[in-house]
């Protein structure tokens, strides 16, 4: 779909041409999902939540998983977006940031998800 619309009411869209989707796409979409749970997380630090979550055998509170997404985030964002200007053919550096390289690179360039935003 071209338009997605959550909780519209009277619109109105005339004359739209959707001209197709990016076909070299150089992150996964879960890269949007950890942007979109930054907030709620950022909400349990502040609440105070002191539970822990355990991760390849670590236990990791709830600063270290918003440090840690923070960080892959910003670092996925300078490679991909900042570095380039946003231009094509922009990757993660993989010797630079190899575990958001893990992560988030999508080595076939295909939409994994939702074609909008």
């Amino acid at each position: 779909a071209a338009i997605a619309i959550n909780g519209g009411h009277r619109v109105k869209i005339e004359e739209v041409r959707a001209l197709g989707a990016r076909k070299d796409i150089p992150i996964y979409g879960s890269y949007s999902a950890a942007r979109f749970i930054r907030p709620y997380i950022n909400q349990l630090m502040e609440d105070g939540y002191e539970g822990t979550l355990r991760v390849a055998g670590n236990e990791l509170t709830v600063n270290d998983v918003y440090d840690d997404l923070r960080s892959t985030i910003e670092n996925v964002h300078a490679d991909v977006i900042a570095s380039t200007n946003g231009a094509r053919n922009s990757f993660i550096n993989a010797a630079e940031h190899p575990i958001e390289h893990a992560l988030y690179h999508n080595q076939r360039g295909i939409v994994d998800g939702n074609a909008y935003g």
